[in-house]
């Protein structure tokens, strides 16, 4: 089965009509599907899952109401009806499924209580197929049983560790949809077929025993024992019957209580965003007080960046007449000391006398020092009037008003913006809960309880009913192999039963011995894809058990009895490609977030085997595990690559890139 091309309109988040067109060549058959949390990757998985099966599911594995299924704003623009279809190849063959559903013009405003008429259409090779062939063909396509080996969150992998201890629970369901995968059922109609042609032949031939008064005994034991098994069985089949309505209503509520579970959680967003929402605007209120504490002094931040420039040229002149006035002092002290030589005609510094030429070079000199002494004086005279100016400018002091200010405002209008969303989706979250009867979760809850005391009553009877069963057959064998020494040997409904219990024998062996076939064939080649999925070169492969569950063997051969999330999902990968190999059915994988429980070694190692899994592989991924422009071992098989983009909380967008 090949996947080319699946529409969509007004499914889930998808508003209108999208189309994903699937990669289909041999050497690039990837299709990378990239999106956010919350932007609607599983949403498309169903999408592929409702249109093939009629059901989506979701993470509980539980089946997704109708009324979920519509896009909202579809449903409040008036619109009626969502639908996909899926266009694929199987055998050489093309088909077209079209599935709908359709809500009546005059629908009540909640979906929830309205009613759906749902339609499926096929095409095979552009020619109608009848609808009550519909269902058959896509049952031969892909199986529902088996989807969950080729359509799957691989969150959920980490059921398959179930299956290592045998239970009743989800390991057993996994395990019967496992033999499902391998064909087993098959032999059991066979065995279940001859089991009813015995029994007729048996009943036949206990007509034809001989009339006297010992074979009249031992063929009324016959047929009162036959009596007892019959009930028996009846007993069985009435207690799965009721086991199996038990389920499929504590399903159903289940996934009602779900819904309600979901609103749970609503109510809880509800409460915290109101809370949010008080804080905000009581922080919106400080920073409007802020903001008019600050204004009344911003004036003296614009003054001082307006002087400040006049203020730092000040105080680099104050610097230089400091510099200034000790040359001034040092001029003064030279010219009173060259002004004494003078006058005693002695050198002041060596006391050796000054001739006439020198006396009149240094009263000049004295002359030339005094002029520049007044002009220093009158230039500080100036300078302390320019002090005076600035010393009145230095107390207008910036206080950081305008930063201030301007951090205010951003506060503000981040607040402003913040107050503005929550009050829409608390708008939002309201206009869901209005859509909640909670009477009935309540009278859901009950009923719950009630189904699920019930469930294990019937799972207790159940047990002992099948011990019952096995027991009274094996009586009935006895009592059957005592009649039949009492029949002529050449009667016909005596080796037509001994021919179909021959068949039963030889089926019953062909079942055992095809299942540890199977089982040894799965082990080999699960071992060999986890030795090229595992990082830890350490262990040496797989184990399987009589529940088709896998256990990791070390380099001793010894199980390794406790593993990682991460270790899981490569196990549960390496039985889901053994599954796909041992079967002939070959079908595309389509995995959503497949590497979210992987570290970078085990995600390179799972990007490089993929493309050998299967024909065809659609990955579902966000950006933290796969980045689009990031170089891996998968790229070379990418032939297609979409992103999904968020345009509101109930509208997403598929890009092709």
């Amino acid at each position: 089965m090949i996947l080319n091309k699946v529409s969509l309109q007004n499914f889930m988040p998808y508003f209108g009509k999208h189309e994903v067109r699937f990669a289909s060549d041999a050497q690039k058959m990837v299709t990378l599907i990239i999106g956010d949390n919350m932007r609607g990757k599983t949403s498309l998985l169903n999408a592929v899952r409702w249109c093939l099966y009629g059901t989506a599911l979701d993470r509980a594995r539980n089946q997704i109401a109708l009324y979920k299924l519509v896009n909202r704003d579809a449903w409040q623009g008036g619109e009626r009806t969502f639908g996909v279809s899926l266009q694929f190849s199987f055998e050489g063959c093309a088909y077209d499924l079209r599935r709908t559903c359709t809500f009546p013009p005059s629908a009540p405003p909640n979906p929830r209580d309205a009613v759906a008429q749902l339609q499926a259409f096929l095409l095979k090779d552009g020619s109608a197929v009848s609808a009550d062939q519909i269902e058959r063909l896509i049952a031969r396509c892909a199986p529902e049983q088996t989807s969950r080996f080729f359509l799957f969150d691989a969150e959920l992998l980490s059921e398959y560790e179930e299956l290592v201890s045998v239970s009743q629970g989800q390991g057993e369901r996994i395990r019967k949809e496992i033999e499902n995968q391998l064909g087993i059922p098959v032999i059991k109609d066979g065995i279940a077929y001859f089991k009813n042609l015995r029994a007729d032949h048996v009943k036949r031939a206990d007509k034809a025993v001989a009339t006297n008064e010992i074979h009249r005994t031992q063929q009324l034991e016959h047929r009162r024992q036959q009596e007892i098994v019959e009930r028996a069985t009846l007993d069985c089949e009435k207690l799965r019957d009721e086991k199996h309505k038990c389920d499929t209503e504590l399903s159903r509520i289940n996934s009602r209580l779900a819904d309600n579970e979901d609103a749970a959680r609503l109510l809880l967003h509800l409460q915290t965003e109101k809370l949010r929402l008080k804080s905000l605007k009581e922080e919106r209120g400080d920073a409007i007080d802020r903001r008019k504490e600050i204004v009344p002094n911003l004036w003296r931040d614009v003054i001082y960046l307006a002087c400040e420039p006049i203020v730092t040229e000040y105080e680099r002149a104050e610097r230089e007449r400091l510099s200034l006035k000790v040359e001034q002092q040092t001029i003064a002290r030279l010219r009173t000391n060259i002004q004494q030589s003078i006058e005693k005609k002695s050198c002041f510094v060596c006391g050796q006398n000054l001739s006439t030429e020198i006396a009149h070079t240094l009263g000049k000199l004295t002359r030339e020092l005094s002029e520049k002494v007044e002009a220093q004086a009158s230039e500080e005279s100036n300078q302390s009037e320019m002090t005076s100016a600035v010393n009145q400018l230095r107390t207008i002091r910036a206080n950081g008003s305008i930063e201030r200010l301007k951090d205010a405002e951003e506060q503000l209008s981040r607040k402003i913006v913040e107050i503005h969303r929550i009050d829409s989706y608390i708008e939002e979250i309201e206009r869901q809960l209005g859509e909640i009867d909670q009477s009935e979760i309540e009278s859901l809850g009950r009923r719950r309880l009630e189904l699920t005391r019930q469930l294990g009553s019937i799972e207790n009877a159940l047990q002992a009913a099948n011990a019952k069963l096995q027991v009274e057959s094996i009586d009935l064998e006895k009592r059957w192999k005592i009649l039949v020494k009492m029949t002529p040997a050449s009667g016909t409904e005596v080796k037509e039963a001994n021919i179909c219990e021959a068949m039963l024998d030889l089926l019953s062996s062909c079942q055992d011995s095809y299942r540890e076939n199977l089982k040894v064939k799965i082990e080999s080649l699960a071992s060999e894809a986890f030795g090229n999925l595992s990082t830890e070169k350490q262990f040496t492969g797989l184990k399987i058990n009589e529940n088709y569950g896998l256990t990791i063997l070390d380099s001793a051969n010894r199980e390794v009895s406790l593993r990682s999330a991460g270790a899981e999902q490569i196990v549960a990968l390496s039985l889901i490609d053994a599954l796909s190999k041992t079967t002939s059915r070959r079908a595309p994988i389509v995995i959503d977030t497949p590497f979210a429980r992987l570290d970078l070694m085990h995600r390179e190692n799972v990007l490089r085997y993929l493309p050998k899994m299967a024909p065809q592989v659609v990955l579902f991924v966000h950006e933290g595990e796969y980045a689009p422009t990031e170089s891996t071992p998968i790229t070379a098989h990418i032939g297609r690559r979409y992103r999904i983009d968020r345009l509101s909380d109930s509208r997403s967008e598929l890009t092709l890139l």
